[in-house]
């Protein structure tokens, strides 16, 4: 599983960090192939535009498995 922290402004979506959570702890995410991060990237971004989240901070945790991306949770803030 992912967390995922945001800031979006004017609707556009960066992603700040990717952590992996694991049973021994958080790690981050960045030793991972660029196409997992891209896919989980791309979950955050499209899961946030179906939200309409136009600005402000956002932590959204994501599962891969063989049936795909989902998104398990996602909080949002507006400034």
């Amino acid at each position: 599983m992912f967390s995922v922290e945001t800031t979006t402004h004017g609707g556009m979506h960066e992603v700040v960090r990717i952590n992996e959570l694991a049973e021994g702890g958080v790690a981050d995410a960045t030793s991972l192939s660029e196409s997992v991060l891209a896919e989980v990237r791309t979950a955050v971004r499209g899961h946030l535009d179906l939200l309409g989240h136009e600005r402000g901070p956002a932590l959204t945790e994501v599962v891969m498995s063989d049936a795909g991306t989902s998104i398990v949770s996602c909080r949002t803030r507006s400034l």
